[in-house]
């Protein structure tokens, strides 16, 4: 391809009209990438739409989506009769952060090498943890938070899957805690082709559930003591996961750009690990904003810190594609990657994975089989061949247009029956919504109220490790038929009737 004298030489793109994905998402994640691995420079002028699609084959109006998709993520910038130019994002933010925290002495560490605390904690080769107790979930009601459309789940052809990896021969033999082969590079394979997470199948471990994987991480990189960023309100299974290693848990406020970075720094900028669900706010249903996901990963570079990146239900996004993960990123590879079944099966599989960067596969190969159960392999084998014969893939876009419907029935409906008692705060992934509510109200009398009549609600509280202004409920409708929404809207604000004084 020869190089285009209106902008860069962008030969590094190849573009599979074939493939899975559209053209525009293909362009979309590699000039994404290129910007973010410094392939391309601050500054550095882009060809044309028009000369980079005719260099590519492709329609001007692809390339044209693609580049008002960077320029709203903040990568790119358009010059009124210059054209499109990469943004130097990283340098910017370093400058934000420093107009915002004036520079402080380097954090002291007892390692006697580098003056930097170890990659892995100094107790956890002294640790043999208790996996915790299966936490029992209560059955499909009105409104659960958990529970996704298990009536559009391919059941028979699923069960055919389990029939089948039960009766063979080589499933009788003893497996790895790390994880079968076939379904490590099968994640992998589905988090560059879904999620852009570019990843080697060695980097990925399985799980029962994110619950254990939580546990795993907090005993491979924690002290007892050790500072911890928590979102607040934010993910009970993280936070129940943490727990077991002890650790000082910093409750940081979440607004409607995220976790608030600044303020977790004014709590503590000594922390040794940071979870946030950047794809989908748990409960809070918001996109952490770019800007956020950059002062997030500069914070843990200043404090020789970790994230954990809890995402729950990534894949299930819709209206828009969603901003890069935060593991692919990280230029300083300090984010850990943890995924769940439990939202895109179902979740009586209780599996799970998490995908940590290079430098640290050895520390985690070294000591999974001591501390982690196998998960079975006939489960591991048919979730395999679930992703690699592309059912997961199908199931995944049928589940992303289902749970459109069902959030714009759900927003429908709490508008002809619950406008009076409750702002819902829009979301474009998952299947669950932040309800907060407009007048003065008792979060537990109204939970009880509900369940009375048959309706399952999850207070605000509940999400909480510290107290918030705010009140409200979350309300799920993964499991919810659209015919299903207006009785049960209209059952919620009869609790509501019950418990607010006229």
């Amino acid at each position: 391809m020869a190089k285009s004298s209106g902008g860069s030489l962008l030969s590094a793109i190849k573009l599979d009209k074939k493939a899975g994905k559209s053209l525009q998402y293909q362009l979309y994640i590699a000039l994404r990438d290129m910007i973010l691995n410094g392939s391309l420079h601050g500054g550095e002028r882009l060809p044309a739409s028009r000369v980079l699609a005719e260099e590519l084959s492709i329609s001007r109006t692809t390339v044209i989506s693609v580049f008002d998709r960077l320029t709203s993520e903040g990568l790119l910038e358009s010059r009124t009769g210059s054209g499109s130019f990469v943004k130097d994002v990283f340098s910017q933010q370093k400058k934000l952060i420093s107009s915002l925290h004036p520079p402080t002495k380097t954090i002291q560490t007892n390692s006697a090498d580098s003056g930097k605390r170890p990659m892995v904690s100094r107790s956890f080769l002294k640790k043999a943890s208790q996996l915790p107790a299966p936490v029992a979930h209560s059955v499909s009601q009105s409104f659960s938070t958990a529970i996704p459309a298990i009536d559009a789940f391919p059941l028979p052809l699923w069960a055919r899957l389990v029939a089948k990896h039960s009766r063979l021969p080589d499933l009788t033999r003893y497996n790895s805690s790390k994880g079968s082969a076939a379904l490590r590079h099968a994640i992998a394979s589905h988090l560059h082709t879904d999620r852009g997470l570019v990843c080697d199948a060695e980097q990925v471990y399985i799980t029962s559930g994110a619950h254990q994987a939580f546990s795993f991480l907090a005993h491979l990189l924690l002290d007892p003591g050790d500072k911890v960023w928590i979102e607040n309100p934010g993910s009970r299974v993280a936070r129940n996961g943490l727990l077991q290693s002890e650790p000082e848990l910093i409750p940081v406020p979440v607004d409607d750009e995220g976790i608030n970075v600044a303020a977790g720094q004014q709590l503590t900028r000594d922390f040794r690990l940071a979870t946030v669900t950047p794809s989908h706010q748990q409960p809070r249903g918001v996109l952490l904003s770019l800007p956020r996901r950059l002062a997030l990963l500069e914070a843990a570079d200043q404090a020789n810190a970790w994230i954990i990146e809890d995402d729950y239900d990534g894949e299930l996004f819709y209206n828009k594609e969603p901003l890069s993960t935060l593991f692919s990123l990280s230029q300083q590879q300090r984010v850990i990657h943890v995924g769940t079944f439990s939202k895109t099966i179902f979740p009586a599989l209780r599996l799970g994975y998490f995908v940590v960067p290079d430098h640290l596969v050895e520390s985690v190969d070294k000591v999974i089989n001591s501390f982690l159960p196998a998960v079975p392999l006939p489960v591991q084998a048919a979730v395999a061949e679930f992703i690699e014969n592309g059912h997961f893939a199908t199931h995944i876009r049928r589940s992303k247009k289902l749970y459109e419907e069902r959030y714009h029935a759900m927003m429908h409906n709490i508008d002809r029956h619950l406008a009076e008692y409750l702002n819902p705060i829009p979301t474009a992934t998952g299947f669950h919504l932040l309800n907060l509510f407009r007048h003065d109200c008792d979060e537990a009398a109204l939970t009880q109220a509900a369940s009375e009549r048959g309706i399952l609600v999850r207070p605000l509280s509940n999400y909480c490790a510290a107290a918030v202004e705010e009140r409200g409920i979350a309300l799920g409708y993964g499991c919810i038929r659209p015919d299903e929404f207006n009785a049960s809207c209209a059952t919620l604000a009869d609790a509501f009737r019950s418990i607010i004084k006229t």
